[in-house]
């Protein structure tokens, strides 16, 4: 979305970019609108559920894997392995809401 949201910013200033944000969530909104009275119903059917398992799962999978890309990338300094262990931490033993520390990260990541 970025690349996107920045070339419409620079050919058609903040109104090409919203417009081209709007282009980009707004048909995954519409969707799920659409499709969520339907979904009680569908969730019901056995095949449909089965297809909900292999859909989480094959989503797991990507996320695992971009997680992996990522990971690859930041274990390169001591200071970026301490904020992950640090993060790590606080969101699976203290139960610390995640978004803390994604702010964290952003203005430790600017300052060091």
């Amino acid at each position: 979305m970025g690349d996107l949201f920045s070339r419409h910013y620079l050919l058609f200033d903040i109104p090409g970019a919203l417009v081209a944000t709007v282009g980009i969530f707004l048909p995954s909104f519409l969707l799920v609108l659409i499709l969520a009275p339907l979904f009680s119903k569908l969730k019901q059917s056995n095949t449909f559920s089965k297809m909900l398992i292999g859909i989480n799962a094959a989503a797991l999978a990507l996320m695992a894997n971009v997680t992996i890309q990522l990971g690859q990338n930041i274990f390169v300094e001591w200071y970026f392995i301490l904020i992950f262990f640090i993060s790590l931490l606080g969101i699976l033993k203290y139960k610390i809401n995640s978004a803390f520390f994604i702010f964290g990260g952003i203005l430790l990541g600017l300052f060091l």
